[in-house]
């Protein structure tokens, strides 16, 4: 009992400084897949690339012990997102299909306004080629709808709140607030329970919330 606590990790070598990580959603009450099938993480690198990894067996190895890691499969991602080209990015966000948790979808938005769309496929992932592109500033936030299953937020420093419909031709928003602050927009928060209700926060120091049903382009 005196001796000092010992913290285990595991670790993977990353090219670029980490502007953000999120991990695969899996529904409620779910635990993670069997070691023989991937859970995925994914990395926002100022190298302006986005790297989908396989963290699965880096968790069985700190859960089971003397597991031998095979160090081909993670080191390496499995997936790299090379859209946004150079240009680096904060906002990402991950969504999973409640009926196959393994059908994943990606949005990753850029300091140049872009906002790109990762899907699984039969062999991996593919990025559609053309982005979503109504900012016209950096994207700071980005968020699922928790409700809708084709609709996403995104908030940016063009200080607006846009909201979108992967199903809407032209990869243009559906809704906007704009200006919704008086200075960049840097996070927003859809609210699980209401899913009419979203938080904002801006430069300015302010936090807001929203109405969805009162939005209009």
């Amino acid at each position: 009992m005196d001796e000092d606590a010992v913290l285990e990790h595991r670790s993977v070598p990353h090219l670029g400084g980490v502007n953000r990580v999120r991990a695969q959603p899996l529904p409620p009450n779910t635990p993670l897949p069997p070691v023989s099938s991937p859970y995925y993480v994914a990395s926002w690198a100022e190298t302006g690339k986005v790297h989908i990894w396989d963290v699965r067996p880096l968790i069985e190895s700190l859960d089971v012990p003397g597991y031998a890691l095979e160090r081909g499969r993670i080191n390496t991602p499995v997936y790299t997102v090379n859209a946004h080209g150079r240009a680096e990015g904060f906002a990402m966000d991950w969504a999973a299909d409640t009926g196959n948790p393994s059908a994943l979808r990606l949005l990753t938005g850029d300091v140049h306004s872009n906002i790109y769309l990762t899907t699984t496929t039969a062999s991996g992932f593919a990025t559609q080629s053309q982005p979503y592109t109504s900012h016209t500033s950096s994207v700071e936030d980005i968020q699922w709808s928790p409700a809708e299953a084709t609709v996403f937020a995104s908030c940016s420093a063009d200080r607006s709140i846009r909201v979108w419909d992967v199903r809407v031709k032209g990869r243009k928003c559906a809704l906007a607030v704009s200006p919704a602050h008086e200075s960049d927009v840097n996070v927003i928060s859809w609210n699980r329970n209401t899913e009419y209700l979203m938080l904002s926060g801006g430069d300015e120091g302010g936090i807001k919330t929203w109405d969805l049903r009162n939005l209009s382009k």
